[in-house]
């Protein structure tokens, strides 16, 4: 079953110190955008953040911008694709620190997150 994503790489743009401060980071890391992933299914949707096994749940409707920490070795990243899930790989760098937007909050990729619960 195809999953349809949009997960293109983004230029890296680092976010305002504002943006930096609502996730609670500190001055000297920056974040970028790596992708931008929608659950376009009617089932539930995992995105598997690795190389520290984060989880982001995804419910039908759902999108999300992912973003790591600023790093000449995050880019490109992997995209894997099955059924109901999508893993993705950080090009060299061990724990990219995985973040997401969604609707507006800034939020630090667990294990697991669950989208449902910061509506």
């Amino acid at each position: 079953m195809d999953i349809p994503i949009d997960a293109a790489p983004q230029r890296m743009q680092p976010y305002s110190a504002a943006t930096q401060a609502e996730a609670g980071l500190r001055d000297k890391k920056r974040l970028v955008s790596v992708g931008n992933f929608k659950n376009e299914t009617d089932r539930p949707l995992v995105l598997y953040l690795e190389m520290l096994c984060a989880e982001v749940h995804l419910s039908p409707g759902h999108e999300v911008e992912l973003l790591g920490m600023a790093s000449p070795e995050l880019l490109p990243i992997s995209v894997s694709v099955s059924d109901g899930s999508v893993t993705v790989y950080p090009q060299r760098v061990f724990d990219p620190e995985w973040h997401v937007r969604f609707k507006g909050k800034l939020i630090p990729a667990g294990w697991p997150t669950r989208l449902s619960e910061h509506e």
